[in-house]
């Protein structure tokens, strides 16, 4: 009788067990609220509809290294939301070996939120005449990625532009600033700009004021330059869900038919066109960057 009550506790421990490991983490590297967020709970929801648990968790900072580390060290049993800023320029600016490029199973372009160029009511009233300014003198600009730094450093190498690139944390400490003295223009992703740009407290150069088109700019402006921030899902090349067919054709299917993801939409982002070869595509794009020889961390 010992032995049965010893052999029922088993099972039932090891059943918890199993109910544990099968909940997957869906990691995201911004904090809540947003694109990236909304997707991850997207995704969750389709995967509870396919009989799947999850939980939606945050890990922002570092642009993205926090969370990546944190993917890494898990391993099974976990997915993340990100983009190619996270994919390959956090590696980039820390002059090392892109580890998304041999250790994770990229799925996507999924969406992408074009970057353009904004400036305040009063500042540059068309694209041009903020490029005219930047190619005579040196003209500061606010970032708040690493990406939209490192784009800048590229027109100035492809263009013969004079930016100046500001850091800023966050576009709400930018907006004080825009226009003054500080900086000329922000240059940025359209998602987290939106509702500052329909209230018309920011203009937009170079495209659409209103949220109604795929690109706010022009591409044949800057035709070398991936003026764009494009977003996926990751897995670790050597965690069970790489080897889990359902989970894999799930994001398989989101990739190609991203309408899926609802919400998304609704923050800035716009469908994006299947790549055949996501590794190609990220190696092109790292490839771009590494015109940049110098630059301060």
């Amino acid at each position: 009788m010992k032995n049965f009550i010893k052999l029922f506790l088993l099972i039932i421990l090891l059943i918890q067990f199993n109910a544990q490991a099968e909940v997957i983490n869906i990691v995201v590297p911004v904090p809540s609220g947003g694109g990236l967020d909304t997707m991850a709970r997207d995704l969750s929801s389709i995967l509870a509809d396919n009989g799947i648990k999850s939980i939606v968790s945050n890990h922002p900072g570092a642009d993205g290294e926090i969370a990546r580390d944190f993917v890494s060290k898990t391993k099974d049993n976990v997915i993340m939301v990100g983009g190619n800023t996270h994919w390959i320029v956090t590696d980039f600016i820390n002059r090392r070996e892109n580890r998304y490029l041999n250790n994770m199973n990229i799925f996507g372009p999924v969406f992408i939120s074009p970057y353009t160029f904004i400036t305040s009511p009063k500042g540059f009233t068309s694209l041009n005449d903020l490029l005219q300014e930047a190619k005579q003198k040196p003209t500061p600009c606010g970032v708040v990625t690493a990406k939209s730094r490192l784009d800048l450093l590229l027109m100035n190498i492809e263009y013969d532009t004079k930016f100046v690139p500001v850091p800023y944390k966050g576009t709400v400490n930018v907006i004080p600033d825009l226009g003054g003295e500080s900086i000329k223009c922000v240059y940025n992703s359209v998602g987290g700009l939106i509702p500052l740009i329909n209230d018309g407290r920011m203009r937009v150069l170079g495209g659409n004021q209103k949220i109604a088109i795929e690109s706010y700019i022009d591409k044949s402006v800057f035709p070398n330059i991936h003026m764009y921030q494009w977003v996926g899902f990751a897995i670790p090349t050597d965690g069970n869900l790489s080897n889990d067919k359902k989970i894999v054709d799930i994001l398989n299917t989101i990739t190609n038919q991203p309408e899926k993801l609802k919400s998304s939409l609704d923050n800035g982002y716009f469908l994006a066109t299947p790549s055949k070869n996501t590794k190609k595509m990220l190696e092109k794009e790292l490839e771009q960057l590494s015109k940049i020889k110098n630059f301060e961390n």
